[in-house]
């Protein structure tokens, strides 16, 4: 079997990772918009050679 390799503080950022994305999506659900329906926003523009 293979040994393990060991990082430290790995565990620890993982359960900060797994906090940070538990608290975004505890908030996208406050909002009135479904977190599926969530878009970034994007900034577009027409050029004329889009025409």
């Amino acid at each position: 079997m293979a040994d393990r390799i060991y990082f430290p503080g790995f565990t620890t950022l993982h359960r900060e990772m797994n906090r940070l994305f538990d608290e975004f999506l505890r908030g996208a659900e406050a909002t009135t918009e479904a977190p599926a329906t969530w878009t970034p926003r994007a900034d577009l523009s027409e050029t004329a050679e889009a025409t």
